[in-house]
């Protein structure tokens, strides 16, 4: 299967996932390194911030988490497409495959905040 067919079959959600959460990193390093930064990271781009890298990392893993949880409950980003149809958004009967599904996922050691367990897709 060619790249751009294994795209289209398995790779919308992660298409979606990959360049939303890409342009919020730099967005979240932007705006927090403007507010908040004052150690330099690299003398090689003078105006990026300690404090804008870190507090980037912060919310792109939160927005990550929560935005895929979001995004594979969309049957038709993540069933695979059998053929192609001039119909828009039209999906025949799909079994969305397993890896998309929540389970249940226990905390280590008793838990975090009165949370002992959260719900999640392996993906």
């Amino acid at each position: 299967m060619s790249t751009y067919g294994a795209l289209i079959t398995y790779g919308r959600a992660w298409f979606i996932l990959v360049t939303t959460i890409v342009s919020l990193n730099d967005a979240a390093a932007y705006f927090v390194g403007v507010t908040f930064g004052r150690t330099p990271l690299i003398r090689l781009s003078p105006n990026k911030t300690l404090e804008g890298f870190l507090g980037g990392a912060v919310v792109t893993v939160i927005a990550t988490f929560l935005f895929a949880s979001k995004l594979f409950e969309v049957e038709i980003l993540v069933c695979p497409m059998t053929h192609f149809t001039f119909k828009p958004f039209s999906l025949d009967t799909c079994t969305v495959p397993s890896v998309y599904l929540k389970r249940e996922y226990l905390l280590p050691y008793g838990g975090l905040f009165g949370f002992t367990s959260f719900m999640a897709s392996p993906a």
